[in-house]
């Protein structure tokens, strides 16, 4: 079924990548009804269940899935458009790095803002977002400061930005009570490690490689939501 799998893959990253296109331009996407509920079917289906009538080899699923990590959450909660949107984006276009590093990205932004006359804080912890008219207006930092503005934007998680920043009565009802009910992602935890051994001959080229103890997905991602518990030298 790999064969069958990487041309239903091919064509929704065709037909996904078209529908983007077209609404950036505001066009018409060029596609097929066919095409479009094809695509419109997938967007209810988890991975697991796009994977289902193509792959039934486990340790194949595993290997195929290995990228769920990055999507934060399992193969059968992962929805399947999103998960094969960045595995086809990696397996069809290639992997690609800004050049001097995402560094160079953020300093890239950052002259920019300078250059508009900009000024750029770091340090200094957000403890408020006011709101008038339905407009946010002005934001309050913890050293007493206040900032007036046309625009802001958040890049807090959305039950902070809700609850503590802005305060959910300037929110829906409905809006709020879904934020409440929704489960929080898994954050990333990043070691920089130095070590007295040039390994890049062993990696042989490869400049990412991911372990797993199983081929189940599921059993890493209980694992890193602590829902096994070990017991002895075994994982209950």
């Amino acid at each position: 079924g790999i064969d069958d799998l990487f041309t239903e893959i091919r064509g929704i990253h065709k037909t996904l990548a078209e529908v983007i296109h077209s609404q950036a331009l505001g066009t018409t996407p060029n596609i097929t009804k066919e095409e479009m509920d094809k695509l419109s079917a997938m967007t209810s289906k988890t991975l697991t269940e796009v994977l289902a009538p193509y792959i039934t080899d486990t340790k194949l699923v595993g290997v195929l899935t290995q990228l769920a990590g990055f999507a934060g959450t399992e193969p059968k909660k992962v929805s399947a458009v999103f998960f094969l949107a960045m595995w086809a984006s990696y397996y069809l276009g290639g992997f690609h790095y800004f050049t001097g590093g995402s560094e160079a990205l953020a300093e890239s932004l950052a002259s920019v803002i300078k250059d508009k006359g900009g000024v750029i804080r770091t340090g200094s912890q957000v403890t408020k977002i006011t709101v008038e008219n339905n407009l946010a207006k002005q934001v309050r930092t913890a050293d007493g400061a206040c900032y007036n503005a046309g625009y802001v934007i958040s890049n807090a998680n959305a039950p902070d930005t809700i609850e503590n920043l802005v305060g959910a009565d300037q929110f829906p009802a409905d809006y709020v009570t879904k934020v409440k009910a929704m489960t929080p992602g898994l954050s990333a935890f990043v070691i920089y490690l130095g070590v007295d051994k040039d390994y890049r001959t062993e990696m042989n080229g490869v400049h990412e490689m991911i372990v797993s103890d199983e081929y189940d997905m599921a059993y890493s991602f209980k694992a890193i939501t602590v829902e096994y518990v070990a017991y002895g030298d075994g994982i209950d």
